[in-house]
């Protein structure tokens, strides 16, 4: 193993400048950390050893959170250590002077003479930038996040004022019991098993250790227009200072909260939502997967083989103004712009009563008007909607979003279900019963009502991966560390519950990036048969 000592350099830099960083100067240094870009927006310069070699770097390849991380807590690969950098968990034996530590960086030699670890690149600063990062890593991870406090943790679930009543019912049921399991000492859970907390090898004990807390549940329900969404965010966290997200419940615009989350720097683990906000460079926030974005690649997928084989000579898109399927619908438009087959757009009012079933009969039946045996009908409908569907499909081909109808629940007619195919973004039923125990089970032991299976095994597993989370932090409460520890504690392949390949690579925030498409195996009953295999749908997004 590495030791450490080589490469814990640039943090021991108390001598260098008491001063805080300004306003002006903190985006500057943060640059240099987080990115690898000087102040003019050039990369930063480095050379590092590699194979006896001085091979140049730049940019974003040597920013220091590449390996030190975003929260300067460092990290811990195989057998490479890349430590602590931040300030509060240096060990300062060797303490640097402004000299020593100019030469640390430019040459890689430590204050007592050492070469350092040829890991670290040797950097082209400047004194003056290399002051401006020594104070930065003086800011990093040195007290506890917001909404840490002597016995609690304080965490967060945000609801939509579209969400559904009965799904906001069976989130909160389970979200309610796994937080007071917490207040019974079931504090933190390793790989779906209850554990102790392992030691970080990187980390030394420090003062934001503690002893396990107890879990404390802030039911944020938003009201109104989304555009007033982040102004209540913000009043309800000055209000009631939390140190993460997890799951939540949205159905067609989750973008405020995600940004909101990105601009405080609040992690948001898994939300239960059909339309995330998919931007590549954010960091705060997991998804289970790109929702109706996924479905319109399995949707795609399907057509290109439906094309030749039914002589299509349209694809039309039926959905709801003011829901999911919009988003989706649109996404699968420009999925298909290649293939040059006409899309065409039917856009239903907005759904305001799900009882009125002449009502929707009759709105679905206008939809549908002019559509023939050669279209393709696309269906991006609750499962309301698919119950009015008028009798006798005018098409040889249709598929509707298995995520906003129900999957194999759907409440659909027998003459639609000889022909209708779903977009199936989750593993199979027979597939997943093996891994389904486990919710099950504790919701039975829990006495916690089944009444949306997915939902509420998706809420459940959120719990446990922030459960084994936090029991991989060492009682080290920073906001930023909890989401290293998530990518670390996903870096493995979960397979828990809905997903069959659910797994996080550095970086990324959408787990689950595939899926079926599935067919009625009969005229009744919840039997599906897949399509094909599993499909990894390349997205325009």
């Amino acid at each position: 193993m590495r030791s450490p000592a080589p490469i814990i350099f640039l943090a021991a830099t108390l001598l260098v400048d008491a001063n805080p960083l300004s306003a002006s100067q903190q985006p500057v240094a943060e640059s240099i950390y987080l990115k690898g870009l000087l102040p003019s927006g050039a990369p930063v310069r480095a050379v590092r050893d590699i194979g006896g070699e001085n091979v140049s770097m730049e940019g974003e390849a040597i920013a220091c959170a590449n390996c030190h991380r975003r929260s300067g807590l460092g990290s811990v690969e195989g057998q490479t250590i890349s430590p602590p950098i931040a300030s509060h968990y240096v060990d300062r034996r060797q303490p640097f002077t402004p000299t020593t530590l100019a030469r640390a960086v430019r040459e890689g030699i430590g204050p007592e003479g050492r070469v350092l670890n040829n890991l670290m690149p040797r950097f082209d600063l400047s004194d003056t930038q290399i002051a401006l990062l020594a104070k930065y890593l003086k800011t990093l991870s040195s007290t506890a996040s917001p909404g840490v406090d002597a016995d609690s943790l304080h965490i967060a679930t945000i609801i939509t004022p579209d969400a559904d009543a009965a799904r906001r019912q069976a989130m909160l049921r389970v979200l309610m019991q796994f937080f007071a399991d917490q207040g019974r000492g079931e504090h933190f859970y390793l790989d779906g098993k209850l554990n102790d907390h392992p030691p970080h090898r990187g980390i030394p004990r420090g003062p934001l250790q503690n002893s396990a807390r107890q879990w404390k549940l802030h039911v944020w329900e938003l009201n109104g227009t989304a555009d007033s969404w982040e102004r209540q965010l913000r009043s309800n966290i000055a209000r009631e200072p939390v140190f993460a997200v997890v799951s939540g419940l949205g159905r067609d615009n989750w973008a405020p909260i995600h940004h909101f989350c990105e601009a405080q720097a609040l992690p948001c683990l898994f939300p239960n939502v059909e339309v995330p906000t998919l931007a590549e460079n954010d960091f705060y926030t997991f998804y289970y997967s790109k929702g109706v974005v996924l479905e319109a690649g399995l949707m795609a997928d399907a057509l290109q083989r439906a094309l030749p084989e039914h002589n299509i000579r349209q694809v039309v898109q039926v959905f709801r103004s003011r829901d999911s399927g919009a988003s989706g619908a649109s996404a699968l438009r420009q999925s298909l712009a290649r293939s040059r087959v006409p899309v065409v757009m039917r856009e239903l009012p907005a759904d305001f009563d799900s009882t009125d079933a002449t009502q929707r009969t009759s709105e679905l039946a206008a939809a549908m008007a002019g559509v023939t045996s050669t279209d393709a009908l696309v269906l991006w409908l609750r499962a309301w909607d698919l119950a009015a569907l008028p009798t006798g499909p005018p098409v040889a081909f249709a598929i509707f979003s298995g995520m906003m109808g129900g999957l194999e629940q759907v409440p659909i007619s027998p003459s639609w279900r000889a022909i209708i195919h779903l977009s199936y973004p989750f593993d199979l039923p027979r597939d997943r019963a093996v891994r389904m125990q486990l919710p099950l089970q504790w919701f039975s032991l829990r006495h916690v009502d089944v009444t949306d299976e997915r939902l509420q095994s998706d809420t459940y597993l959120a719990c446990v991966i922030l459960a084994s989370t936090l029991g991989r932090m060492s009682g080290v409460f920073v906001r930023d560390y909890l989401i290293e520890k998530a990518e670390d504690t996903l870096s493995k392949r979960w397979t828990n519950a809905y997903y069959p390949r659910l797994s996080f690579a550095p970086g990324q925030r959408v787990g689950s990036r595939g899926g079926f498409v599935v067919h009625f195996a009969g005229s009744e009953g919840t039997a599906v048969e897949p399509d094909g295999d599993w499909i990894v749908p390349v997205s325009p997004y």
